[in-house]
């Protein structure tokens, strides 16, 4: 979905818009108002650029673990990001919402 994400998907691209669309609406919108009265830029919130991305659930190693190693110990690349580093964007806000357990 950016350059910061290798394993990511923009929902757009598979009919999610409405239902993002509607969150931010319903959610968003709704919630920066009244966290920031004072912003002009909350009442403009129109567009939004959404997306999923997949992260390693296993970064530890076995000898961090103290465990015997198995196929899921050892996470490849193509097993997900690690994490996102800090960064700065041009966003207005940003919701992130965790999908697995963590």
């Amino acid at each position: 979905p950016n350059t910061m994400n290798r394993l990511g998907l923009v929902v757009n691209d598979i009919g999610f818009e409405p239902f993002m669309t509607e969150l931010v609406q319903a959610l968003v919108a709704p919630l920066c108002q009244e966290l920031y009265p004072n912003e002009l830029v909350t009442c403009a919130l129109d567009h939004h650029h959404s997306f999923v991305v997949r992260y390693r659930t296993n970064t530890a190693t076995n000898e961090e673990k103290n465990t015997t190693p198995t196929p899921n110990d050892n996470p490849k690349e193509e097993d997900g990001n690690k994490g996102l580093d800090m960064h700065h964007d041009s966003s207005e806000a940003t919701l992130n919402v965790c999908l697995g357990r963590d």
